[in-house]
């Protein structure tokens, strides 16, 4: 190794340490995920419509689950930190 030279932390002196891949964050089943918290999302909505579902836990958990697709997609579609 040469002098000055930093060690990756895996211990391998020829590559340098792997980055977190720029807008694919969670892998090919962040798409999954973010589809099954907006069916859910959908179904809980259409139902309170209806006045088929109380407006309590489940409405909650559905709400929760909207925010979580949301953060989810911007996760997704993060761009690139600048080097």
């Amino acid at each position: 190794m040469e002098p000055g030279r930093r060690r990756s932390q895996a211990g391998n002196g020829d590559q340098p340490p792997r980055r977190a891949a720029c807008g694919n964050a969670g892998g090919p089943l962040m798409p999954v995920s973010v589809l099954e918290k907006l069916s859910f999302l959908d179904a809980c909505l259409a139902l309170v419509a209806t006045g088929r579902l109380a407006v309590g836990g489940p409405l909650a958990g559905s709400l929760a689950d909207g925010v979580r697709m949301a953060l989810f997609a911007m996760a997704r579609r993060r761009p690139c930190p600048a080097n």
